[in-house]
């Protein structure tokens, strides 16, 4: 089991709170009164820090980034997506190398499906430009390519597109 900061965190506090309990009992009533606040204020400091570092930490945020993206990948458009990817990898980059083998399989996967993204997209653009100088009997084929291609763009991308298949629809129902 992969222990992060956070269960760092969470070890932290049991074993304070345990602590400061003990204390409690334990000192005269004397030193209760002139130390327990200020010991409890220090350790509230000190574990305030450090979640704050747990949740800021290069790992953690880089766990939060990736989640992000794999969640908008079917939905944004390259080039958002592009930005989020390179935010990544600048973030991939800082990390040490203890941690780079936990993240490396998840960016290429990442990286294979924004290549995938643009091939199917440059493949959108090529088979609308055929279509421009097609015959009507090959209008079917390309247009059905084209739809196959269409499918497999994110939504906002495909918002771009789809005008575009609705003209040549049009134009194969017309020469029908």
């Amino acid at each position: 089991m992969e222990r992060g900061p956070i269960t760092a965190f969470f070890i932290y506090i049991v074993i304070v709170v345990s602590g400061l309990i003990t204390f409690y009992l334990v000192a005269p009533e004397d030193y209760r009164t002139y130390f327990f606040l200020p010991l409890v204020a220090a350790v509230t400091i000190i574990g305030v820090l450090l979640l704050v570092w747990a949740l800021h930490s290069t790992p953690e945020t880089l766990r939060r980034k990736i989640n992000h993206l794999l969640k908008i990948i079917f939905y944004e458009t390259l080039e958002v997506l592009k930005v989020h990817y390179m935010d990544i990898l600048n973030l991939y980059l800082k990390l040490s190398d203890k941690h780079k083998p936990k993240f490396y399989p998840k960016i290429v996967d990442i990286k294979e499906k924004l290549e995938s993204h643009f091939q199917t997209e440059k493949n959108v653009r090529t088979l609308l430009h055929q279509a421009e100088d097609k015959a009507l009997a090959d209008l079917k084929k390309i247009y059905d390519e084209l739809y196959q291609e269409f499918s497999k763009l994110p939504h906002k991308v495909q918002g771009q597109y789809y005008a575009h298949l609705v003209h040549l629809r049009q134009k194969m129902e017309k020469g029908q």
